[in-house]
């Protein structure tokens, strides 16, 4: 398969190797994630001199970072991620240790879903800031069953486990993707009862939006939950004349969190 010709240097960022079964290998390499099938090759083709296999990829997916490792959560592709300094002294020199000098940003655990991301988390490592994207290694566990994955530098090795609902919850609030973190909240009431506190989702969404300046007539959408059904709905609120920006929230609205 061809590098490609905007393909990074080895021995800066290194190509990663991982196969998904028998037939299929996935191929991370700088910012991109190729999958590429093995398939067998007709008779006819055979005959004709050609080798018995040949390769085609079905899915290239590119990303906004350096790729150091690669394993696989179910369907979904975990991804160690090396975001490269946002500039070099000379981007153009051959020398390796040139494009470590600028203080490197956290390595990120990085969840790929159909090419989405779906999540990501900075990690805690000693001496980040002078490792590369080389200096890092990502395995999981040979433990049947185990979702259990390891993040190995230099001078540690962390372990790193799949978030719980909760979890997935709380990181699409901190990224302000309120809609979907109200219908997952709403999803884990129905399953697991008072699990998550909806109403306070809901009133950092209703802060958001008046933030944002998302509001006509100094009037903002509220989303309110009905504690009986777990239905929201929206309607109007207004803000206070006596202070301005401050909202006047309706008694249903807890205010403590």
């Amino acid at each position: 398969m061809d590098r490609g010709a905007d393909a990074p240097r080895a021995e800066l960022f290194k190509c990663n190797l991982m196969w998904k079964d028998d037939r299929t290998l996935v191929i991370a390499w700088g910012e991109h994630i190729k999958i590429v099938r093995v398939r067998s090759r007709t008779r006819s083709q055979i005959d004709s001199g050609l080798p018995n296999l040949t390769i085609e990829m079905t899915g290239i997916f590119q990303t906004d970072c350096m790729i150091s490792g690669i394993a696989l959560h179910g369907s979904t592709h975990v991804v160690l991620a090396y975001v490269v300094p946002d500039t070099y002294d000379n981007e153009a020199t051959d020398d390796p240790e040139a494009h470590r000098r600028k203080a490197a940003n956290r390595p990120e655990i990085r969840l790929i879903d159909k090419g989405e991301e779906t999540m990501a988390d900075a990690l805690s490592l000693s001496n980040y800031h002078a490792y590369g994207c080389n200096s890092y290694m990502l395995a999981k566990s040979g433990r049947l069953g185990d979702e259990l994955f390891l993040v190995v530098s230099p001078a540690e090795i962390i372990q790193v486990r799949p978030r719980d609902e909760a979890d997935h919850v709380t990181w699409l609030v901190d990224h302000e993707r309120f809609e979907e973190a109200l219908s997952a909240a709403e999803a884990m009431q129905a399953k697991h009862g008072n699990a998550m506190d909806v109403r306070a989702i809901g009133a950092k969404y209703m802060h958001h939006l008046v933030q944002k300046g998302e509001t006509s007539n100094g009037d903002a959408a509220e989303y309110q939950v009905n504690m009986k059904g777990l239905q929201i709905s929206r309607r109007k609120f207004s803000r206070s004349t006596s202070k301005l920006g401050q909202l006047v929230l309706p008694c249903s609205w807890s205010t403590d969190s």
